[in-house]
């Protein structure tokens, strides 16, 4: 019985494609999170300052605007750092720099605390797998 470890796997070389490769996933995962921050900001405005909704139907009269809650405060902050998480992800996707950062923010993405997570999901799949990639870690960390 042999208990010792394996060899260490040989050095992956950058992908010099990798600039290519993320440069799509990466700039729809930052209008994910600007898209995410400007839904933050109307939702905050809605229930804050009395913003009217939008209606597209027939005209019942003024829908009735919620007061702003400690729940929905705490909702409308989680949703805007997801957005700026995402937002930073994509920006890092394309620059290929902070791999984390890049990671962290499809992952973000993906978060439902708007309707922006139906954009998010297949996006932030892409990038993820994108990232994974042996090739392409190697080109996050030339």
């Amino acid at each position: 019985m042999n208990l010792t470890s394996p060899p260490p796997a040989a050095p992956v070389e950058p992908d010099p494609r990798a600039p290519l490769i993320l440069r799509w996933p990466g700039r729809l995962l930052a209008a994910v999170g600007i898209i995410n921050l400007l839904f933050s900001a109307y939702s905050l405005g809605h229930r804050a300052l009395g913003w009217p909704v939008p209606y597209f139907g027939v005209d019942r009269g003024p829908i009735p605007v919620e007061p702003l809650d400690r729940q929905t405060a705490l909702t409308i902050l989680a949703s805007v750092v997801v957005g700026v998480l995402t937002t930073w992800g994509g920006l890092n996707t394309v620059r290929q720099r902070g791999y984390g950062v890049a990671f962290v923010g499809a992952l973000a993405s993906m978060m439902p605390l708007s309707p922006t997570c139906c954009l998010g999901m297949p996006v932030g799949l892409w990038v993820l797998l994108a990232l994974n990639r042996p090739a392409i870690r190697a080109a996050f960390r030339a």
